[in-house]
């Protein structure tokens, strides 16, 4: 053999030496691998995160009221209607808004489908819940302020 062998061959020995024998657990003796115990219902990551998700729904709801008033139809027309909504939605535990509806008579108009899209953008914070979280929101929406006269 070569020297570089020996050398090795040395620091494998040496390595092999300060290793503690390896340990078979018997079927009396835990393995230390127990499952983490399951949340409770009671406990917060099984819940929603209460204050994100008001803070999201505020944030789309402040949007709809400033922007949704300007929205038009294929025509370009300004038809609203305006006014106090109510919207519905469901919070995936993945996170993402699901079947987000407006009430009469903002359903299906410019300025309702204008206010779903806003819910429907929405990202939550994903929670280990057992269920899908539904949400009511009130919404206003504001017609669109008039435009200044052209200066001549």
């Amino acid at each position: 053999m070569n020297r570089s062998s020996l050398v090795y061959l040395g620091l494998l020995a040496a390595g092999c030496a300060e290793a503690p024998p390896a340990r078979i657990a018997t079927a009396a003796e835990p393995t230390g691998t127990a499952a983490a115990p399951e949340p409770t219902p009671d406990s917060p990551k099984s819940r929603i995160d209460e204050g994100y998700t008001t803070m999201m729904l505020n944030r789309a709801s402040a949007f709809s009221k400033t922007q949704c008033g300007a929205a038009t139809n294929d025509a370009g027309q300004l038809k609203g209607p305006w006014g106090k909504a109510s919207v519905t939605l469901k919070v995936g535990r993945n996170g993402r808004p699901f079947d987000v509806v407006i009430g009469a008579p903002h359903a299906g108009t410019p300025t309702g489908n204008c206010v779903v899209h806003n819910f429907e953008a929405l990202i939550f914070l994903p929670y280990p819940g057992d269920h899908d979280e539904t949400r009511e929101v009130e919404v206003v929406i504001n017609p669109p302020a008039p435009l200044a006269p052209a200066a001549e």
